[in-house]
């Protein structure tokens, strides 16, 4: 647990000094109705903002720059979305509208994932 908070801090001063210009970007905001796993380990979320399912990461590999360590953070953040009807954010390095990220493998990698 100490871990998770003390990678959430470093998470949270990283964002905080990055510049203002770094981020004309998409920010998508909503429940998340469901999440799956693949055997591949691809983590898989169907959020209210999106008419599909779309990948945010894979816990066995890293996958566009997030690594493996992240995804599980991200895989329990949506998890809790779920089970507690709360809502995420994902906020991505993309110009793309939050409905047109892409479907499954197709969307472009999160920079953060956050609980809400």
């Amino acid at each position: 647990m100490k871990k998770v908070k003390a990678f959430q801090l470093t998470a949270a001063v990283i964002i905080s000094t990055q510049s203002v210009s770094a981020f004309a970007n998409s920010s998508c905001y909503g429940t998340v109705s469901d999440v799956h796993l693949r055997a591949d380990g691809s983590v898989m979320i169907n959020p209210i903002y999106y008419p599909s399912y779309t990948q945010i990461c894979n816990v066995k590999a890293d996958w566009k720059d997030v690594s493996k360590d992240v995804c599980w953070g991200w895989f329990s953040q949506v998890n809790t979305a779920v089970v507690e009807a709360r809502h995420i954010r994902v906020y991505s390095l993309t110009s793309l509208a939050c409905d047109a990220l892409g479907t499954y493998g197709n969307a472009p990698a999160p920079y953060y994932v956050m609980l809400n």
